[in-house]
């Protein structure tokens, strides 16, 4: 179980975040150490993973992701920022009908493996959810069909 992930702008050692002094986190406009909101929709579950992105940070949580920030960076199709986890959803039912095996955020953009497949969302506008496309942002997780295993290990 990983607590601890860190980017060029936020640091968080669930559930206590902070970013860099400047910055201006799109989920929180903070510069002090903030405790991140835990109830909710994450109210009684287990995290089991957790990972942060320059925009959002997220958490699998009960073989669920969910995520907090911008509104491309979510994962559930909305606009805006939120300071509360939503669940992901690819709007096919893949993300809340089958087990998610690891989350990961990277510049602008969140991964997630769930049935052996890679599927992105977030920044897109030089195709970086591997989906083969330039919408930008993806705000709904994408197949990355582009982002397959090599030598076992995912790169994203």
């Amino acid at each position: 179980t990983r607590y601890i992930s860190v980017t060029g702008v936020q640091t968080c050692a669930l559930p206590i975040c902070s970013w860099t002094p400047g910055s201006t986190p799109a989920a929180w406009i903070y510069k002090t150490p903030t405790t991140v909101d835990l109830t909710g929709l994450l109210s009684g579950k287990t995290i089991t993973d957790f990972s942060v992105s320059a925009n959002s940070n997220c958490v699998i949580a009960n073989d669920r992701a969910y995520c907090v920030g911008a509104s491309g960076q979510r994962g559930d199709g909305g606009t805006g920022r939120t300071k509360t986890y939503v669940a992901v959803d690819d709007g096919n039912g893949i993300f809340l009908n089958n087990k998610i095996d690891t989350i990961i955020g990277g510049a602008q953009r969140v991964c997630a493996t769930t049935m052996g497949k890679i599927y992105c969302w977030g920044a897109n506008n030089v195709g970086q959810v591997g989906d083969g496309t330039t919408d930008s942002p993806k705000r709904l997780p994408s197949e990355a069909i582009f982002l397959r295993p090599k030598n076992n290990q995912y790169t994203y």
